[in-house]
This record gives structure tokens, C-alpha cells and sequence, in this order.
């Protein structure tokens, strides 16, 4: 018995360090702030980190703004989430994943009539194509 809880303390140690680690890349001055700021601020955290080839905190800034638009249910935010994980995808070169979250995000500004995000992220899908040598589907 005195086993299992000492693994139980363990086990709840870890997920707990895990989720601090986690919630650091937000800046606690910006823990109270409204969700748009935080979802823009993880967003611009992703994009410096994708830069400076820090993939995997990179990616988890990018999936906790997504985290935080699915909560919300703000759909600009749903596709750029969407967006910022296909373009976290593309640097690492996953072409086709990329693909696959840029058209996510292609779907929610379609559906909400945003023509600029529509035609940007056609842009990136555009360029994933080019990468995978595939210039029919690129045009």
C-alpha cells in the first residue's frame, strides 16, 4: 500500500510539473488578461519559437491558443490556431500534416466569410504543395 501511494505522489508530481511547465510560456502578467490577448500572445510565442528551431515549445504555444479558441468558441481564432499548427508542421517539414491543418483552417474562414485569412492561408497550402514537388495541386 505504501508503494502504490508513493507512485501516486509521483505520478501527481509529474503532471503537475508538466502543466507548469506548460503554463510558462504565457507570461504571468498575463494570467488575468482577456483570452484574445492570450491566444494573440501564444500565437507571436509560437512564431519566435518555430524561428529560433524550438519546435516542440513552439508547437505547444501554437496548440494552447488553438486550446484556448476551441474553449471560446472564437472562430478567427479556431482558424488561426488551426493555421499556426500547419505552419508549425511546414518547418518541420511535414508537408502533408501541414496540409491537413492549413485546410481546417481554409473551412473556418470560408465558413465565417473572412476573404483575407481565406486567402492567406491558400497561399500557405499553396506553398506546402511546392515543397512536396507537387506543382499541379501548388497552382
Amino acid at each position: 500500500m505504501k508503494r502504490v501511494y508513493v507512485l501516486l505522489l509521483i505520478s501527481l508530481s509529474v503532471l503537475t510539473l508538466h502543466a507548469t511547465a506548460q503554463n510558462r510560456l504565457l507570461p504571468d502578467s498575463l494570467a488575468h488578461a482577456p483570452d484574445s490577448v492570450k491566444m494573440w500572445t501564444l500565437r507571436n510565442i509560437g512564431d519566435s519559437l518555430a524561428y529560433a528551431s524550438q519546435y516542440v515549445s513552439s508547437k505547444q504555444a501554437y496548440q494552447q491558443a488553438l486550446d484556448i479558441a476551441l474553449v471560446t468558441g472564437d472562430q478567427q481564432s479556431i482558424g488561426l490556431g488551426y493555421r499556426g499548427l500547419g505552419f508549425w508542421y511546414n518547418l518541420t517539414g511535414d508537408y502533408v500534416q501541414a496540409i491537413n491543418w492549413y485546410q481546417k483552417a481554409l473551412r473556418v474562414f470560408r465558413e465565417n466569410g473572412n476573404t483575407r485569412q481565406f486567402v492567406k492561408t491558400l497561399r500557405f497550402i499553396s506553398n506546402s504543395y511546392d515543397r512536396l514537388q507537387n506543382y499541379k495541386q501548388a497552382l
